[in-house]
């Protein structure tokens, strides 16, 4: 993205920043069982993955969690969705000698989560950079079942909101708590974040 902007001024206006990178994230949403649409949710999660905007990061704080564990197993994100049921917790028990179940993969996942948000906080990342392009709350969708939608501001900011409240992270400056933190294991980065 840097290289871009450098290349093509204005470009900003026709890309899909978040954390300098580009992103054309999943915008084929389903109707949600409510009526609202999941289009704001995906935004959302893909613009507060970790690694800059990603389609891959999921659907919900969980889907995140659990998405971050797989990674870190060196398992393809694809195929372990397919694998049977139980067939990842053989695996992890035949590497570790330990019984797994999958609230032990969530768990894992958001201790690497939140240890990979701790380390971008270090590095000056903060609410601001998890943006989406403007366009986005001003250009009407061109096709698709979302035809004419455009995203609301005000109620982006609100889920973004909630979505740090509900992981535990202040919604200002997307820090951590040290209350969650230590609730995770991960008190030892606590003098690192406020360095």
């Amino acid at each position: 993205m840097c290289v871009s902007t450098q290349c093509n001024p204005g470009i900003d206006e026709h890309a899909y920043p978040s954390k300098t990178t580009d992103s054309v994230s999943q915008i084929k949403t389903p109707e949600s069982e409510n009526g609202s649409s999941h289009f704001e949710t995906i935004w959302l999660r893909g613009f507060t993955a970790n690694r800059g905007a990603c389609h891959l990061n999921g659907h919900s704080a969980e889907d995140q969690n659990v998405t971050a564990f797989v990674d870190s197993t060196g398992l393809c994100l694809f195929a372990h969705r397919g694998y049977r049921e139980g067939a990842l917790s053989d695996i992890l028990e035949a590497v570790s000698g330990r019984d797994w179940v999958s609230e032990d993969y969530v768990a894992a996942g958001e201790r690497i989560f939140n240890l990979e948000k701790c380390f971008n906080y270090r590095e000056g990342f903060r609410r601001e950079d998890d943006v989406i392009a403007d366009r986005f709350f001003e250009e009407p969708l061109t096709a698709g079942m979302r035809k004419g939608a455009v995203l609301d501001r005000g109620e982006f900011e609100s889920m973004m909101t909630e979505y740090y409240e509900g992981r535990g992270w202040d919604p200002k400056t997307t820090r951590p708590s040290d209350e969650r933190l230590r609730a995770l294991r991960l008190d030892f980065v606590i003098d690192e974040l406020d360095h």
